[in-house]
């Protein structure tokens, strides 16, 4: 609870760097969701998807047939079919199937075999995309199973070229028989194994994102503030309490150089009590130091101004 107070505080006493982190978040969380353009375009958009998945089978289906003649190569088949799908005449029959121009139908080879769903594919919203794949088994087996996701600007619109997708195919493969005279007990057969249902998905940053990430950026400067707070004040107390050692005496850098001053204390005065001589004189052996001043300072009888100590005679009379 403590720790709460202390730091509502902190930022109430500092809410000029939190109203300024706010709104340096804000700008952030801004330019993650919108272009910097007048007026502001948003960075994401809905695209409709969509699913479905193509079976290749013989005349008697592997489905329900036990070793129906053929079967061992359906993956193959599959394979081929997959790449036939992304160019020439069956991409053009897919086209026209789901009533769009062929030069405008984008076709992608998947990434890999093990792709289940495919990601949006760039570009404008309206663009029409279809990504074919091959699927595989666990154990890296080809499958005769062709995976195609569509892309439109709609879920609807998602959906029926998915499902033009499979027609597509499928009239082109009768064609490719017809014209080769292939016996139909030995045509392939595709169908579909599913109707395609499309949704809608966002593309690019969401809002969401970029609220979260304002909301984290703010949080960050934030605690940065506070740690730079908790930092400062440590720093001030460390510096009084050298101060105040520094003031009592102690040792300090600045002092660590400094010779000392040696003081030599005076003696002590005589004390009143101390044994004397006769007549208050000090005893045998011992000198007052008024006494030892005054004979420092005394001139020697020798040299008295007298004229008997310096040799002379009185004029006779």
């Amino acid at each position: 609870m403590q720790n709460t107070v202390w730091t509502l505080r902190e930022l109430w006493r500092r809410r000029f760097a939190v109203v300024a982190f706010a709104l340096i978040a804000a700008i952030v969380g801004a330019l993650v969701a919108y272009e910097p353009t007048f007026p502001p375009k948003s960075r994401s958009d809905s695209v409709g998807v969509a699913s479905v998945r193509i079976l290749v089978d013989t005349p008697d289906s592997q489905v329900v047939a036990i070793g129906a003649e053929g079967a061992g190569d359906l993956g193959g088949h599959a394979s081929l079919l997959a790449q036939l799908m992304l160019q020439g005449e069956a991409k053009a029959a897919i086209a026209r199937r789901a009533g769009v121009d062929a030069k405008r139908l984008v076709t992608v080879a998947a990434s890999g075999p093990s792709q289940i769903d495919s990601s949006p594919v760039s570009g404008p919203p309206e663009t029409k995309a279809l990504v074919v794949r091959t699927l595989t088994s666990e154990s890296g087996n080809q499958l005769p199973i062709i995976g195609v996701d569509a892309q439109a600007a709609d879920a609807e619109s998602a959906a029926k070229l998915a499902n033009a997708a499979v027609a597509g195919l499928e009239d082109f493969v009768a064609s490719k028989a017809s014209i080769a005279g292939v016996p139909d007990d030995r045509k392939l057969h595709v169908r579909g194994l599913n109707v395609a249902q499309g949704e809608n998905v966002v593309r690019g940053p969401s809002k969401t994102m970029a609220v979260a990430l304002a909301i984290f950026v703010f949080g960050a400067l934030c605690a940065l503030l506070l740690l730079t707070s908790v930092l400062a004040r440590n720093w001030r107390a460390v510096a009084e309490a050298e101060q105040k050692h520094r003031g009592d005496g102690g040792w300090s850098p600045e002092r660590a150089d400094v010779e000392p001053e040696i003081t030599v204390p005076a003696p002590p005065p005589a004390s009143p009590s101390a044994p004397s001589g006769a007549h208050g004189s000090p005893a045998a052996g011992e000198h007052h130091p008024a006494e030892a001043t005054a004979d420092a300072f005394a001139i020697p009888a020798s040299r008295s101004m007298g004229s008997r100590s310096m040799g002379w005679s009185d004029p006779p009379l």
